[in-house]
This record gives C-alpha cells, sequence and structure tokens, in this order.
C-alpha cells in the first residue's frame, strides 16, 4: 500500500527548514511527498525547491506553487499523489519522529 505525505504552505521561510528536516527524519518516511506553495513571497518556494532536490534521491517530491487557499491547496496536493492512504501535515507543525508512521499504520 502506498502511503504519502501531502502538505500546503505559505510564507513559512523561518520554519521550512526545520519542517521538513522533521519529514525527512521520520522513523517511516512516506513513499511520495506533495506539497503546494499558495504563492509565498518570502522565500519559502526557492526554500523548498532546494529541500526537494536534496530528498528526491530518496523519496519522490512534487512540488506546485498555486495561489489559493489550504482547502484547495491539499486538493491539489492529493491529485499530485498515487498514493492509497494520504496524511496531511502543513508547515509550522513539527511531527514526532514517528508521526507518519502511527498515523497511516492501517
Amino acid at each position: 500500500m502506498k502511503r504519502a505525505l501531502i502538505a500546503t504552505l505559505f510564507n513559512e521561510a523561518d520554519s521550512v527548514t526545520e519542517w521538513w528536516n522533521c519529514l525527512m527524519g521520520q522513523s517511516v518516511c512516506p513513499d511520495e511527498i506533495a506539497v503546494v506553495d499558495g504563492g509565498s513571497t518570502d522565500g519559502t518556494w526557492e526554500t523548498l525547491l532546494k529541500l526537494r532536490d536534496a530528498a528526491t534521491q530518496r523519496i519522490p517530491v512534487r512540488l506546485e506553487r498555486k495561489k489559493c487557499n489550504i482547502a484547495g491547496g491539499r486538493n491539489t496536493a492529493i491529485r499530485l499523489t498515487g498514493a492509497d492512504i494520504i496524511a496531511v501535515n502543513d508547515a509550522g507543525s513539527f511531527p514526532d519522529r514517528n508521526w507518519f508512521e502511527e498515523i497511516t499504520r492501517p
């Protein structure tokens, strides 16, 4: 069963790297990640591109930049995945190391 993590974010430049590191440090990593940036203007998008490039050897990461609200961003991120199980975590939320494993356990 394929498991994905999706997220939306907007102007999270101050915390996006810490957030990303929490995701990359999970005890079980997602099979894929889809992130929608709602049109950040503070450098979030550029940081996200660098973080994606460093992670793609481990996990496929799909990014989209689209002016939208959280609900629209989540719907877009869901469409970017082919996963059976989808977990949602947005920037600014720093999940525990076992979060993804626990939340996606069937």
